[in-house]
């Protein structure tokens, strides 16, 4: 990443070990040093997040998953059967999804149970974990970017996170509300980008608005 890191501006991490790995560290400390963000899966184990790398870099977006069968506040939709070894079952609507990891280390939390992701010999298949919520916020995060250029990952993150819906929101009846049974009492904002685009779209428009001459 890093000897392509003016090429590069957001990089998805769908990969780690319980373990504190230097090698990795000294790798993304490179390359955030060069501009590039990265967006790290949490983990697929119920296990505080701050025992694995890279999740637990400090200068890295990490990602938890929830389960939403609607795209819509309020746990209206029926609860996702899923299939995770021993942490599987149903999952209610609008919850933290029980097999992700958690704690302090999150940043932000995403959809990733029962998702249509891209699969074998061009086909798609319902897929669910971390890895499946993270590629949620790294295109919002390269969104971000696109109005942004020099924006660095602290920026990304504060921006992702302050456009979130937090606990304390109030359901609006479509897509701006929180989730259910998280674990731990650091509670990360849920992904909500609705009113973050208005405010990009807006800035993009001034930032190359055709001046008459």
């Amino acid at each position: 990443m890093t000897k392509n890191a003016k090429e590069i501006d957001i990089a998805n991490l769908s990969l780690g070990c319980k373990c504190n790995s230097t090698a990795l560290k000294e790798a993304i400390d490179k390359s955030v040093a060069q501009n590039v963000i990265y967006v790290v899966a949490a983990g697929n184990t119920h296990e505080d997040a701050s025992s694995f790398s890279p999740a637990n870099h400090n200068d890295v977006i990490t990602v938890s998953a929830i389960a939403d069968g609607d795209g819509k506040c309020g746990s209206y939709a029926e609860p996702l059967y899923v299939d995770a070894g021993n942490m599987s079952g149903l999952y209610p609507d609008d919850s933290f999804a029980p097999f992700s990891n958690f704690g302090s280390t999150i940043d932000v939390a995403a959809p990733g149970v029962s998702i249509n992701s891209t699969y074998l010999d061009g086909s798609y298949a319902k897929m669910g974990g971390t890895s499946i919520a993270a590629p949620h916020i790294t295109g919002a995060g390269a969104l971000f970017k696109m109005s942004n250029q020099n924006a660095s990952v602290n920026d990304t993150r504060t921006f992702l996170r302050d456009s979130g819906s937090n606990n304390e929101m109030v359901c609006d009846g479509s897509g701006r509300g929180y989730f259910t049974d998280d674990p731990d009492p650091d509670r990360e904002p849920l992904l909500y980008l609705f009113d973050g685009i208005r405010l990009l779209a807006d800035k993009f428009s001034r930032d190359n608005a055709i001046v008459p001459r």
